[in-house]
């Protein structure tokens, strides 16, 4: 029972260092702290929608949202596509929520 509460403590861990990751890449990008979960939000759903499939196309759907142009780049992509690669959707959308 510790190993699992071990591991889950290392996994939420390591989605809170990545999301922060996130946040600061989008800060640095001019987003707003109160714009950025929103934005996490809509980016992950892009990601996971499986019609977005590159960055470009991840870009292109952003921008259609109102997001702006060429939001993301190979680093940011990155960091999104982790998120699901080790996480339940739902566990990084309760940690953006709570955040």
């Amino acid at each position: 029972m510790g190993g699992d509460l071990n591991y889950g403590l290392l996994k939420r861990g390591k989605m809170q260092n990545r999301l922060n990751d996130l946040f600061v890449r989008f800060k640095v990008k001019g987003f707003l702290s109160i714009e950025m979960p929103d934005l996490v939000r809509d980016a992950l759903n892009l990601v996971n929608n499986e019609k977005c499939f590159s960055i470009n196309d991840v870009n292109h759907e952003l921008e259609e949202l109102g997001w702006g142009i060429g939001i993301m780049d190979h680093e940011t992509y990155g960091l999104i596509t982790a998120l699901f690669e080790k996480n339940c959707p739902l566990d990084v959308e309760c940690y953006i929520h709570n955040r």
